[in-house]
């Protein structure tokens, strides 16, 4: 019986050989001037927020793999495909542009005549590690970073050079300027939106926690301090959450706390970043959310009683990752019901640390992410043009 070590080499060595080929393949392949999105189980984030704006603003021709999403009314030249290998394969080789936002399953090195682009799905506080050892930087001839900030974090991760790293916020950050209809989710005068970061990555588990500080006696004291400030708490959790909040939060009961899925957004045709930026305030840990929630410069408070046991399994970017975090440090029930004291009585003590920390970690504070990067195609597309 082979050993998981000697499994895992033969798997190595099988991925190797999947590469080389399909790359070579793609390599003699004609191309076709369309956009692939790809979008997998789900098309999330900023590939669909890139996505949305090509359908709605360009004349692009577009394809987007993706078992589910949101409903679009798709212009001509733009169509949607269920996941499957075989049209993940005919996109990716038949397409001159292609877009991820993460990583997928075939690693098929681009053509000369073809431009690849890695949006990522956010800046990083967290450690990426996934990616090392992989030389995933040759899949890409565009990878980018939303400050000079993560530039070596991304150079080492990606295993790649300087000249392919690209200055130019996240598209899913348009979102958050866009105004859409909430009315059927009951806002109050105060709403603020909790998402905690997945913390059993990387195939491990990072903390003995699942949710920070919560559980089912908390929650209820929680709720009580709630109602009685007039705030509602959404609780958006990670898609990939080990456990669901329900096993901590009675919502039955609890009415001030919602939790609110991917399926109620993609159902209601919102985009989660628009529902974020209709929130007065957000609360996180360690996900890169709260770099994107600063362009609005609202109140962020951050559950953080399991940092010192992250830390020490996932890593931080930082070697003083709350040097980065402007906000209230969240380590109690207390610390909690502080935070949205402090919402309702205008207290914010953290309003410069938020611009000091927003300049540092976004190079562009607008809503023109998707239209750069739509010029960043066009121009690699000119560049390309001639090319066999």
């Amino acid at each position: 019986m082979k050993s998981v070590l000697e499994r895992n080499k033969m798997k190595k060595i099988i991925r190797k050989i999947e590469t080389k080929g399909l790359s070579l393949l793609n390599q003699i392949i004609p191309k076709k001037r369309k956009i692939f999105f790809y979008g997998g189980s789900v098309l999330k984030d900023n590939t669909e927020a890139l996505f949305r704006y090509v359908n709605e603003n360009t004349e692009f021709d577009a394809v987007c793999v993706a078992d589910k999403t949101m409903q679009y009314d798709l212009r001509p030249g733009v169509q949607i495909k269920k996941v499957s290998t075989m049209n993940i394969l005919y996109e990716l080789m038949t397409s001159k542009v292609l877009v991820d936002s993460f990583l997928q399953r075939f690693r098929i090195k681009p053509a000369k005549n073809q431009v690849s682009l890695q949006l990522w799905h956010g800046s990083p506080l967290k450690c990426l590690n996934k990616t090392k050892g992989l030389d995933y930087g040759s899949l890409y001839t565009h990878i980018f970073i939303a400050s000079d900030l993560f530039r070596e974090e991304m150079l080492s991760s990606f295993e790649t050079v300087p000249e392919k790293l690209v200055l130019n916020g996240n598209p899913r950050n348009d979102d958050l300027f866009r105004s859409v209809d909430l009315k059927g989710f009951d806002l109050k005068k105060t709403n603020v939106i909790w998402m905690p970061t997945y913390r059993h990555g990387l195939k491990k588990e990072e903390t003995k926690k699942d949710i920070p500080i919560l559980d089912r006696e908390s929650a209820g004291q929680l709720n009580a301090a709630l109602e009685r400030l007039g705030i509602k708490l959404f609780v958006k959790p990670h898609p990939l959450q080990k456990k669901a909040f329900d096993d901590y939060v009675d919502f039955a009961v609890n009415k001030n706390i919602v939790l609110l899925t991917d399926e109620h957004l993609r159902d209601a045709g919102i985009p989660l970043y628009s529902f974020l930026g209709q929130m007065d305030a957000l609360i996180t840990d360690y996900s890169s959310v709260y770099f994107d929630y600063l362009l609005l410069d609202r109140p962020i408070g951050f559950a953080i009683d399991d940092m010192d046991e992250y830390g020490e399994n996932r890593g931080f970017v930082f070697d003083n990752p709350l040097d980065y975090m402007p906000g209230e440090k969240i380590y109690s029930l207390e610390d909690f019901i502080s935070f949205f004291e402090h919402l309702t009585d205008g207290t914010d003590a953290f309003r410069e640390e938020r611009k000091r920390v927003n300049n540092l970690v976004n190079v562009y504070q607008d809503a023109g992410n998707c239209e750069r990067c739509v010029k960043i195609i066009q121009e690699a597309l000119e560049r390309n043009d001639g090319k066999v």
